[in-house]
């Protein structure tokens, strides 16, 4: 049977198997990322919430924790060791203290003399420093995973064809199908006229 004389309902058909392997694909992965969370949450704890996009975090707490990280980084880069073993004192209780209280926090801020609001040349030193100290720290890491991806290439087009591949090749027979038909019925109207 030629695709133009397949009935509309074959192609429906067609649509609605489509639909649901997609749907199956959709509700296997948000399974699988709930069994995921289950097991992360059994092991570690509850999941905390690490968003801190700029309109989650209040601009007064984000200059705070801007702040904090300027004083930790100046404070664990200067003085002696036993500078280093009270500033991560500090820290420990305050890690430990749960929920924070604010009485905590703020002596945190005072015995690491946190600037309310940094300037330019502080943002500066901030930004430089972050960069030193993470860039031994990323550099491998970026390293490894280029590394494990390195041979990832065919399998993952070989992945997204096989996703894409059924969706594209129903989309592509519904147009067909709608073209051809159309086709016929224009050349069998013109040669009855």
């Amino acid at each position: 049977m030629a695709l133009r004389n397949w009935p509309a309902r074959r192609i429906g058909f067609l649509w609605l198997a489509g639909v649901v392997v997609y749907g199956s694909l959709v509700v296997l992965g948000e399974s699988r990322r709930r069994e995921r969370d289950a097991r992360w949450r059994e092991e570690f704890g509850p999941i905390p919430d690490l968003s801190a996009a700029s309109e989650t975090v209040p601009v007064a707490r984000r200059d705070s924790l801007v702040g904090l990280m300027f004083a930790l980084i100046r404070e664990t880069s200067r003085g002696s060791q036993a500078h280093h073993d009270s500033v991560l004192q500090h820290l420990t209780a305050v890690v430990r203290d749960t929920p924070l209280t604010t009485k905590r926090r703020d002596s945190l801020y005072r015995a690491l003399n946190v600037p309310a609001r940094l300037s330019a040349a502080q943002k500066d030193s901030l930004r430089s420093s972050a960069e030193s100290l993470l860039t031994p720290i990323v550099t491998p890491i970026a390293a490894g995973i280029a590394k494990g991806m390195s041979g990832m290439g065919p399998w993952l087009v070989a992945s997204a064809i096989l996703f894409f591949a059924p969706g594209l090749a129903l989309l592509t027979l519904t147009i067909v199908w709608a073209y051809s038909r159309r086709r016929h019925s224009l050349g069998s109207g013109a040669a009855a006229v």
